[in-house]
């Protein structure tokens, strides 16, 4: 038995020993706090992990505590949480690797403890090697090089890859990589700025599927944990277990590496079926304890099928359908339905019953919107459609003559959950028709004409084709696209003042002076030094006969006066001149943005006119 598991007192030294000089000031028992930004959960893991390293001061307790039973709690409780420690190395050398190990694996069906022989330093472990051979053999490709002491079996791979820089001392050339074949299935890319590998969820937020901390930062220890969800989707897609690896080193950090081997305990313990190690101890001096932890998914079938059609696993209250007031364009009434698809009826079966169709319109409040506008990186907001990047999109809403938003039941059906309710919130009864343009797009298939399109649709198809020709005179910025305009539908100032602001960036902004001065000097006219953008505009179209000698561009000088006093004096002055004056003359912030857009959408026009 004691064969079966080797266990090395010098796992790790490669690693630290060059560093057990700071061992008493890294075991501060708080992972250190500085500008590393990781999950609230990751950071909990370093912690802990921090904590039970911790020798206590008094005899008896450090006597129990080499025996590394805190240690030894703290990786079962982990193998049941949502954030997996898959690898780790502490300054006071603990040391943890993971691998995925099939789960028809000849010692998962025999003496697991043979696994224990696999390297617990993630730093020992290559993706791929050189063997070589004088002779004719040469040089051949190895994979998964295998550890210091053993190779890994064909059908066993890490995860973690710790690597350093050869020629670069070790804490700054340290890094962690992860296996490709799992990040590439996982979807998930390296964010530094979230020092983690993620992706979007399905809200459209990053999600840090693989987190990692190092001593580089300001965190205690190097932990790599992973999120349980998609590690277990992983497994069960590979038929595979997880297989923990550790070794621990249990001492006072004043001992380094003295210790009298004359008199310990040596032993082998098995916790159930997923836990078995070698422990030696000298009471009252150090304890080594090496072992391997069998972490297997707990995924049912139903939540497998969950996360690969939808990339997460809906909370039980989201299959309770959500109720809404509709305008029941078949039966010709205003009725409830839910988002349950039998509440509801299609042109094909309609004859079978009397339910309202699909494409019953739903109204709601314009303030459904604020969500969506306030975020305009996450959520891109144009006439038709409403989309959360990489997740969900509304594919189709349109505003009635009332200002209400309307969008179908059968795309509000297609929405999460959560943004079902949010919608709910806002849903009213109908207080105007379908607008001409929706009746003849969406009933009688026709096509748009001119006239239908909205000033911003036009404006927005402009400037994209501005973009496509590669004009030198103005320039899309993927910053500030032009894609990020939006109505401001509410009576909110400041989303009327930040639709003004995104008008400037988006369009204005984008015009390029230096192109303007030489266009005009290419046709011999004159300018001065300090003129920007919209006086070089108008010189030019002067110049060309598009507008007198005393006309402006009222449109471009507008947009730009909101930029400049609109947000910067909301709460009064000039601002709230600005914004006064907008209702005086139009009624609503909307119909000012509107009126706004068809009249820089004239002066672009000519501008166009005056390059070409």
């Amino acid at each position: 038995m004691h064969g079966c598991l080797q266990l090395s007192t010098s796992a790790g030294q490669g690693s630290f020993e060059g560093m057990i000089g700071s061992a008493d000031a890294a075991r501060t028992g708080l992972a250190w706090r500085g500008n590393d930004v990781v999950t609230f959960a990751h950071e909990q893991l370093i912690d802990r992990l921090a904590k039970v390293e911790e020798p206590p001061h008094d005899e008896a307790s450090f006597r129990e505590w080499i025996r590394g039973r805190n240690h030894l709690e703290l990786l079962q409780r982990n193998a049941e949480e949502d954030e997996i420690i898959v690898a780790a190395l502490s300054p006071a050398q603990t040391c943890i690797n993971s691998f995925i190990a099939r789960a028809d694996h000849p010692d998962l069906q025999g003496d697991v403890a043979a696994m224990a022989q696999w390297s617990p330093n993630p730093l020992h472990h290559d993706a791929m090697s050189y063997s070589w051979s004088w002779g004719s053999d040469g040089v051949h490709p190895m994979p998964r090089g295998g550890s210091l002491w053993h190779e890994l079996p064909p059908d066993v791979y890490p995860l973690v890859f710790g690597r350093t820089i050869d020629g670069v001392p070790e804490q700054e050339g340290m890094y962690y990589e992860i296996a490709q074949e799992y990040t590439h299935v996982s979807g998930i890319h390296w964010r530094p700025e979230r020092r983690a590998y993620a992706r979007f969820d399905h809200r459209g937020d990053w999600m840090d599927v693989i987190s990692v901390s190092d001593r580089s930062g300001s965190y205690y220890a190097d932990v790599v944990s992973f999120q349980r969800e998609s590690l277990e989707l992983h497994l069960i897609a590979m038929n595979a277990v997880l297989v923990r690896t550790f070794d621990l080193t249990l001492r006072r950090p004043a001992q380094a590496f003295k210790h009298d081997y004359t008199d310990h305990v040596d032993r082998i313990v098995r916790v159930g079926s997923g836990l078995c190690y070698r422990e030696m101890v000298n009471e009252g001096q150090f304890g080594f304890i090496r072992g391997v932890q069998i972490i297997a998914p707990t995924l049912t079938p139903s939540e497998v099928e969950q996360l690969v059609d939808t990339g997460y696993i809906p909370d039980e209250k989201e299959a309770v359908p959500v109720e809404f007031i509709v305008d029941d364009l078949r039966n010709h009434r205003i009725t409830t339905v839910s988002t349950d698809p039998a509440t509801t009826t299609n042109y094909f079966v309609a004859h079978e019953n009397e339910l309202p169709y699909d494409t019953s319109p739903a109204s709601f409040r314009p303030e459904v919107l604020s969500k969506y506008t306030a975020d305009k990186e996450k959520y891109t907001i144009q006439e038709e459609l409403i989309d959360c990047r990489a997740s969900w999109s509304l594919r189709r809403y349109w505003v009635n003559e009332a200002g209400q938003v309307c969008a179908y039941i059968c795309d509000l059906r297609d929405l999460p959950h959560e943004e079902q309710v949010h919608w709910s919130l806002y849903n009213e009864d109908p207080k105007a028709e379908l607008p001409e343009h929706v009746v003849k797009t969406d009933f009688r298939g026709e096509w748009l004409e001119e006239e239908d399109v909205t000033p911003m649709v036009a404006l927005r198809e402009l400037l994209r084709r501005w973009q496509r020709d590669g004009v030198d005179w103005w320039r899309w910025n993927a910053e500030r696209s032009p894609d990020r305009l939006a109505v401001p539908r509410t009576g909110s100032r400041d989303e009327w003042l930040d639709g003004c602001l995104s008008l400037s960036n988006g369009v204005v902004e984008g015009f390029r002076p230096g192109a303007i001065r030489a266009r005009l000097t290419a046709v011999g006219g004159e300018y001065e030094a300090k003129e920007r953008s919209i006086l070089l505009l108008e010189r030019i179209l002067r110049i060309r006969g598009l507008i007198e000698e005393d006309e402006r561009v009222p449109a471009l000088w507008d947009v730009n006066e909101l930029r400049v006093h609109g947000k910067a004096h909301a709460t009064g002055g000039k601002g709230r001149q600005l914004s006064d004056a907008a209702l005086r003359a139009h009624g609503s912030y909307a119909a000012h943005f509107e009126d706004l857009c068809t009249r820089l959408l004239a002066e672009l026009k000519l501008i166009e006119d005056a390059f070409r």
